[in-house]
């Protein structure tokens, strides 16, 4: 075999990254640019089984049908399975608020991993080179990216792979020109408006009259890099399985002490793997809530918050929930089901009573209470006098009690006509309390209590 120094190099990564195993089956990203060309026939030429997927973004036209037909006439020739599709990148961008390159980004993504499922592909091999490695770590760091954007863009993630990720540009150009194969020009590739493209034809050129080698310097520290915050990626792990309270759909609660056990920077990154998209203005506001007073709120995205709670720091989706006037009769000796608060009870009258320890429960002098029973959330205004205690705003009993602030308007009263019965999930009041002379009871047992 010839000597062909950009192929040894392209079958040098695949090594040192354990790209390929025997018996793969590869799903190609084929653009029908230079890069997937080359890619597409590199794997072809060692012997892996390769399927091909070409994605017509509708954004150029009649060069990208043009573009199209070049990928479905490549791959009959070479004898490649291949497949195209159509995406709408501009609708999907404007429905999601977000870049057309963003946009592209993900769709493609997308489509790759349901047509390899498909197919039944266990990796997904696509054409990125050094130069695109180099432009990406230029981009994030123009825009204050952390660690992992500094890493560039990984050769290995789960099952894509990179074989051209140590190659330069102009060493598959060079590779296409030798063995005559022709490829397509993305004359967007030109296009300045374009951040990415803006970085390659105006600012890498001057970081290369720095460093001629400039490429291979970032692959050389991309990887330092890469390295180190996989290092971080398992410290924060294991941090962040340490400071978790509670983690589900609607919220994320961290122990604020054993956070403070950690840096800064751990602290920081428990908060980014939680919701990675946030700036590092957003993050230092969150973690600036550990001095803040309980109860403490921001908005971090919207319809997103973080706020303390007593020793508590939370991150939801959750909406607080607004005071509400409605009022629910409590049925007399059969169940009250109260859907919207994820209450049921069983009130009932009795000639004697048997007071029963127990939290989902209290019982009343019936004939010191005022009927009929009812249930509400709390209002502002509301008092309430504790057992045994002296009467206070329901707001401070509350907090003395250290209800959370997101609990506090969800929290159902018992009430008679005239006064708050029972907090229930809390405590019961000073009315209607059993004495020697009571000769009615009125036991009130809840069966199902569920609230966030």
């Amino acid at each position: 075999m010839m000597h062909e120094p950009s192929q040894e190099k392209m079958l040098s990564t695949i090594k040192k990254y354990s790209m390929l195993d025997k018996g793969d089956e590869v799903l190609v990203g084929f653009s029908g640019g230079p890069d997937s060309t080359a890619l597409l026939y590199l794997l072809k030429k060692i012997g892996v089984k390769i399927y091909a997927l070409h994605i017509h973004h509708r954004l150029r036209d009649k060069c990208a049908d043009e573009d199209e037909k070049f990928a479905v006439q490549t791959c009959k020739k070479w004898n490649v399975p291949v497949k195209t599709l159509k995406i709408n990148v501009k609708k999907f961008a404007k429905q999601h608020k977000m870049s057309v390159e963003e946009s592209a980004r993900i769709l493609r993504y997308e489509e790759l991993a349901k047509e390899a499922k498909r197919l039944g592909c266990n990796k997904i091999a696509l054409g990125h080179n050094a130069n695109d490695n180099t432009e990406t770590v230029v981009l994030n760091l123009a825009r204050g990216a952390g660690l992992a954007g500094l890493a560039g863009i990984p050769p290995k993630r789960d099952n894509i792979i990179r074989p051209l990720f140590e190659t330069t540009r102009k060493e598959i150009l060079e590779y296409l020109k030798k063995h005559k194969i022709s490829y397509c020009t993305d004359l967007s590739n030109i296009e300045l408006g374009y951040r990415r493209n803006y970085v390659r034809h105006k600012i890498v050129p001057l970081l290369l009259e720095i460093n001629p080698n400039l490429n291979q310097t970032i692959l050389r520290t991309s990887e330092i890099i890469r390295t180190t915050n996989n290092d971080i990626i398992k410290m924060t792990k294991e941090a962040k399985k340490n400071v978790l309270v509670e983690s589900n759909k609607k919220r994320v609660m961290l122990d604020i002490k054993k956070l403070l056990t950690y840096n800064l920077f751990i602290r920081r990154e428990i908060i980014k793997s939680i919701l990675p998209r946030l700036e590092f203005e957003q993050i230092k506001t969150i973690l600036d809530l550990i001095d803040k007073p309980s109860g403490k709120k921001v908005e971090m995205v919207k319809d997103y918050f973080a706020w303390r709670e007593y020793d508590k720091l939370i991150l939801s989706n959750q909406k607080e929930v607004k005071y509400s006037y409605k009022v629910w009769n409590v049925n007399i000796g059969k169940v009250t089901r109260i859907p919207q608060l994820g209450l049921e009870l069983i009130a009932d009258s009795k000639k004697c009573g048997k007071i029963d320890p127990n939290d989902d429960y209290a019982i009343f002098d019936k004939s010191a209470i005022s009927l009929p029973l009812s249930i509400r959330l709390r209002k502002p205004g509301d008092r309430f006098v504790p057992f045994k205690g002296k009467e206070k705003k329901l707001k401070e009993v509350l907090i003395d009690d250290k209800i959370p602030v997101r609990l506090r308007n969800r929290l159902p009263l018992l009430c008679d006509t005239n006064n708050i019965l029972w907090i229930i999930g809390s405590r019961r009041s000073n009315f209607g309390l059993i004495t020697d002379k009571t000769k009615e009871f009125m036991e009130v047992r809840v069966t199902k209590f569920e609230y966030d």
